[in-house]
Formats: structure tokens, C-alpha cells, sequence
């Protein structure tokens, strides 16, 4: 099943899937969400095996109780979060897109109506989640949009659109290929897929929930080994890529191939100043940030690697010192497995040599685990120009006022002008100054030239949903004439196009706001959310809040 690239493509009709009715695809669609819900336990299993000889250290003192705890830090369950989430999200999304086409009906979000942004004529605001009656329950603070460009928003159904056939280059960092459910369910495509070396073990697990599509001729996977020959071939209309910019630019200086790449970046997270937050709110947002900076290893391209603040904030240093806490002491220690990441962190540390080392658990894992801490970074620091890709997490201060509007002008400013990158923003604001400050706060997300911008709510969650887009914002490779985070992005279930960025919002304190603080409660809660998100019943989400909510409020267990 899994070939070499030329016989891979040869093995595709592009005809013969575009004459594919919805009705069958439906049929396509449940074969393949079935064969991914039995398939759970095997696909965690085996990207944990994959990770746990990978990890910085690990390799030496086999006989060591530490090497032999550190070599069992992913569990199955804990690495369903980036197999299986994922997938699970884009397959129910096709499901209901192709179910309103098979009823004859137009597939429009539920969530509102598209609203033109304030001042821009060109610009509009759709709301596209929730969209069910258990999107609304599971996201009670919750508000996902779409905003696009153009006179009025333009809406492409799969089979208005051309079938083209795309080769897909697989992350490394992920082994979900969810670029296969976008090329062809969101985009009537057919596709290649090619794992990156990493996962080049996992790719066989895939290769068999996906064997419908294989049959159909729709979908073909190759070999990690055979990039070159995928690329150059004169048959591929396009080019899904996620990887290194570096990388990226090597693989369209041999082709001219349409595009498309996700290169990650600097992410960095506004922390808007008020005298509001109380001393749990602090506690809180740091035990967030650090659970996102230190998550899969660090080994995630919308990552929070920079924090921005206000000198003028007077909370600014409690905050700072629960951040330290937070990656010390209390959320729990991952490892970093990338073949980059010991390298990347030496880096960092020889930019840094006062920077705060932490070896999370007391040290019991070893440097695979260690996460690097750089607080007041100059504004112009090697970790705002570098992205890390392992567990790195710095702070800027910049001299504004203490109130929101000073800050987040000047704020948004250095986020465009100075931080590497246009891939991902995030935004902590608490309610009432959100309010108070709307008009600073409206243009903060429309003056932000990112591809996405999470407030309140980290922006990796872009990745896991079908309504929003995931990729860069155009304006900030333009405005840089370089390429840093990619080009263009990943389309969206309802197939909107000329998607300036997903935005997503949430209330200041919300369950969905993930801290690992807890190592049991947090794999029996990934294991729920990842049955869930494959099979979304009623009885799966109570059960999800039941385990959830508990597991919220558990210390530490180490």
C-alpha cells in the first residue's frame, strides 16, 4: 500500500473521485472515522514508542532507574491529544458538510451571520462555531470567526472546485495527516502523502485507516524517502508543506509548483495590563502558558515562545514569578524527543547564560525535560527574532502606560514590526477591561498581521477545528519581503475563501483553558477528549466534563 512517488501518483484518478456523490463519500467518511476510533489505542502507542527513544538523553545509561523512567514519559494516552483530536475534529466536520449536500442544503455556519468589520469595508466577520447544539455545550465561552476579504464573503462548495492532485509533505512534529480530510473532502482534491522521517513508523497505522480512500483512488501514501521525486513530478498541481522555513525555501527553489506551507515562527501572547487580576487569575493564565510552552516537548510551531508586557504594570513581577513556578513546580515535565531540540536549547543557553533552567519533577527525567526561562529579553533578543522549537519561553517588556490602550497599540506595533513570524498571536485580557477598552481591543485584533489570533484562548486550538483556517496572515510577508511562517493556508470545512486569519476568543477564565498540573488527571482527560473528538455523542461529552472538570482542580501528583 505504501509505494514509491511515481507509482504512488500513477495510482490516482482524479476523474473518477470528482464523480464521487456525496452520498458515497458519507459512506467514506464513517468507514474512515470508524477504522481511526478502533485504531486509538494503536496510534498512541506507537507515536509513544516513537518519541520515547527520541528523548534528549535517553540514550545514555541504559541501566539507569532515571533513563528507564525518562525512556516512559509519553503514555499512549497522553499522545492520543496529537494523533487523534485532530483527525477526529476534520472527519466530523466533513461528515456534517457532506450530509448537507446529500440533503441538498447549503452548508452555512449556525454560529451568526457574516458582519462587516468596523471601518474596513473590505473586511468581514463570520462566525463559525459553535455550530451544533454539542459544540455550544462544550464551548459555553467560546467564539471561533472567520475574517475575510472582499466586497462579500465568497463561499466554495467541494465540488465547484476543481480536482487537482496534491502531494503532501507530513509534519514532523505531528503524525496526523489531517491535509488529507482538506485536500479531499474540503477541496475535492486527490492526494500523495508523504510522512516526514520521524513518523515514518506511524505512517502504516494511517496507511490503514485510510484504505477506503487508497481503494477509491483517491489518496496514495509513499515513502519518507521519496520527497524529491514527489515534488519534481510534473503531475502535482500543489504542494501541502509543513516544516522549517529553511526547508521550505530549498523545496521551491527546485519546483514551480503552486505552494502551500505552514513554517511556524515566534509566537508571542499580549498580556494586557490591569489591576484587575487576582492572585488566582495569575496563577492561573502562567500555569496555562507554560503547559502550552512545554507541550509535546515544545515540538509545536503555536507554541506561546514569547511573552509581552507592560514595565509599567504593577503585577508584572508576581506574574513573572508564577511563570517561574509554573515551569519549575507545578505543571508536570515533558520531554523534547525533535533531533534538533538538544541542539536548539544549547543555543539558546549559550545566548542566555543567566536565563532560569528549570528541570521540572525535581530533575527525575533528566535534561529532556528541561525548560529555559528568559525574563525582561531585550525587545531585539535572539529569542524574538529565533523560533526554538523545544522548551523555550521568553518575556519583553516594553515602556507603555498602564492601561490597555497604550499598551496594546504599542504592543501590536513591536508584535508586527520586530517578532519573527506571522503565524500565530495570542491575546490575555481580563472581561472588564476587554469591555472597557473595546475600541483598542477591536483593533488590536484587526491590526495584528497574524494568520491567527487567540484571546484568551492559546492558538494552537486553530488546529484542531475544521471551521477555521490554519496559516499565516499575508500582510506580514508582504510587509517583510521575506518568507518566515509559511504561505497561504490550510482551507476551512465551509469553505470560505480569501481568509485573512481565524480569530478566537474566550472568556478570561474558562475550562478550556488546559493546565497540566496533574499527570493522572491529565492523560485520563486527553483519553476522554480524544473519544470524544473521534465519536462526539452526548454521553462522550459528559463523560469528557466528568473526568475534565475534577481533574481541573488535582495538584500536583509527583
Amino acid at each position: 500500500m505504501i509505494t514509491d512517488a511515481v507509482t504512488a501518483i500513477g495510482s490516482l484518478d482524479k476523474d473518477a473521485w470528482a464523480a464521487v456523490n456525496a452520498a458515497d463519500r458519507l459512506q467514506l467518511l464513517f468507514q474512515i472515522r470508524q477504522n481511526l476510533y478502533d485504531s486509538m489505542d494503536e496510534l498512541g502507542a506507537a507515536e509513544a514508542a516513537m518519541k520515547n527513544p527520541c528523548l534528549i538523553g535517553s540514550a545514555s545509561a541504559k541501566d539507569d532507574n532515571k533513563d528507564k523512567k525518562t525512556r516512559t514519559m509519553y503514555s499512549a494516552d497522553n499522545c492520543k491529544v496529537t494523533t487523534c483530536v485532530a483527525m477526529g475534529g476534520h472527519i466530523n466536520g466533513a461528515l456534517d458538510l457532506y450530509k448537507a449536500i446529500k440533503a441538498g442544503k447549503p452548508f452555512a455556519p449556525r454560529a451568526g451571520v457574516p458582519t462587516k468589520v468596523k471601518g474596513k469595508e473590505d473586511l468581514w466577520d463570520i462566525p463559525v462555531c459553535p455550530n451544533t447544539m454539542k459544540e455550544t455545550f462544550f464551548n459555553a465561552t467560546r467564539s471561533d470567526k472567520l475574517r475575510v476579504q472582499g466586497q462579500a464573503p465568497i463561499q466554495v462548495g467541494p465540488y465547484e472546485k476543481k480536482t487537482k492532485l496534491i502531494a503532501i509533505l507530513g509534519a514532523g512534529n505531528f503524525s496526523s495527516p489531517i491535509e488529507i480530510i482538506k485536500a479531499l473532502f474540503f477541496d475535492n482534491c486527490v492526494a500523495v502523502h508523504k510522512p516526514h522521517p520521524i513518523n515514518a513508523s506511524i505512517d502504516p497505522i494511517w496507511a490503514r485507516i485510510f484504505a477506503p480512500l487508497v481503494k477509491a483512488k483517491a489518496l496514495a501514501f509513499t515513502t519518507h524517502d521519496e520527497g524529491s521525486n514527489l515534488v519534481q513530478d510534473p503531475r502535482v498541481d500543489t504542494i501541502y508543506f509543513t516544516g522549517s522555513a529553511e526547508t521550505a525555501k530549498k523545496i521551491m527553489s527546485t519546483t514551480q509548483t503552486n505552494f502551500v506551507c505552514e513554517a511556524g515562527g515566534v509566537s508571542p501572547t499580549l498580556i494586557v495590563p490591569s489591576d484587575r487580576w487576582t492572585d488566582f487569575q495569575l496563577k492561573h493564565h502562567a500555569q496555562q502558558l507554560v503547559t502550552a510552552a512545554k507541550a509535546n516537548g515544545g515540538h509545536v510551531c503555536a507554541r506561546p515562545q514569547l511573552i509581552v508586557t507592560s514595565k509599567a504594570w504593577p503585577l508584572r513581577q508576581q506574574f513573572l514569578d508564577e511563570i517561574a513556578k509554573a515551569a519549575k513546580d507545578t505543571t508536570m515535565a515533558v520531554g523534547s524527543y525533535y533531533p534538533t531540540a538538544a541542539q536548539s536549547m544549547e543555543t539558546f543557553v549559550q545566548k542566555y547564560p543567566k536565563a532560569q533552567r528549570f528541570q521540572p519533577e525535581n530533575g527525575s527525567f533528566g535534561p529532556s525535560a528541561d525548560i529555559l526561562w528568559i525574563p525582561d529579553d531585550q525587545p531585539d533578543g535572539y529569542a524574538v527574532k529565533h523560533e526554538a522549537f523545544c522548551q523555550v519561553l521568553a518575556e519583553v517588556a516594553l515602556d507603555t502606560e498602564n492601561n490597555a490602550d497604550d499598551f496594546l497599540k504599542k504592543a501590536v506595533e513591536y508584535a508586527n514590526r520586530q517578532v519573527m513570524g506571522s503565524l500565530c498571536a495570542g491575546i490575555l485580557i481580563d472581561n472588564t477591561t476587554r469591555k472597557e477598552f473595546k475600541a483598542a481591543y477591536d483593533a488590536a485584533v484587526t491590526d495584528l498581521e497574524y494568520g491567527m489570533v487567540g484571546v484568551n484562548l492559546l492558538p494552537v486550538h486553530a488546529f484542531f477545528t475544521p471551521y477555521l483556517a490554519w496559516g499565516v496572515n499575508e500582510a506580514k510577508y508582504f510587509n517583510k519581503k521575506e518568507m518566515e511562517s509559511g504561505n497561504g493556508n490550510f482551507g476551512n470545512v465551509f469553505g470560505f475563501e480569501n481568509v485573512q486569519k481565524s480569530i478566537y476568543e474566550d472568556s478570561f477564565v474558562s475550562p478550556l483553558q488546559l493546565k497540566f498540573c496533574n499527570k493522572a488527571a491529565t492523560s485520563s482527560t486527553i483519553a476522554a477528549l480524544s473519544r470524544y473528538a473521534v465519536w462526539p455523542s452526548w454521553y462522550g461529552l459528559l463523560r469528557f466534563f466528568a473526568i475534565a472538570l475534577p481533574g481541573s482542580l488535582r495538584g500536583k501528583d509527583w
